[in-house]
């Protein structure tokens, strides 16, 4: 394998890498804004319910109130995970500034030179990008676990709440 070959190879073998790790980016921030949107539906119609039935007389209805009004809890915590991993962020973008172009084109840089230059850009603009998903894939596992845990804290708040009303 020659050298042009194999930077040939080098080249488009990280353009494919950075270019996954954008798509995962952008997987996340999609599923980050799903969450969001249902977490936010869940928690006005919990909210909702809750003030529909809390004051009620009967102790079913009170306690359904206090279980729906828990269950707003976690699914504002979870919802400020979501809006967290879907905030504004620095992130590597595939290809170079102009300026790099012109400075690999003057007649005394090699292309050794070039590539390595170019490597050494693409890797810190990688490391910024796996930072990034590794901070949202952090949000969004709590923001799922937020999710997950609101039926559980429901119920039991229900359950509690029913039991200490009726005799």
């Amino acid at each position: 394998m020659t050298e042009a070959d194999l930077t040939k190879l080098a080249l488009d073998d990280v353009r494919v890498r950075q270019k996954a790790l954008l798509d995962l980016i952008l997987f996340q921030d999609q599923q980050a804004m799903g969450l969001l949107r249902l977490y936010v539906t869940l928690g006005i119609a919990a909210a909702s319910g809750s003030l529909a039935t809390i004051f009620s007389n009967e102790a079913w209805k009170s306690a359904l109130g206090a279980g729906l009004l828990v269950a707003v809890a976690p699914l504002s915590l979870g919802t400020a995970y979501c809006f967290r991993a879907t905030w504004a962020a620095s992130i590597g973008f595939p290809g170079r500034e102009p300026n790099f172009w012109q400075w690999a084109s003057h007649p005394d840089i090699e292309e050794g030179g070039v590539r390595e230059a170019y490597l050494a850009q693409l890797s810190d603009s990688m490391e910024v990008n796996h930072g990034l998903n590794a901070k949202c894939a952090t949000l969004i596992k709590w923001a799922k676990l937020c999710g997950a845990l609101t039926p559980a804290v429901t119920v039991f708040i229900g359950l509690v709440t029913y039991c200490v009303l009726t005799p």
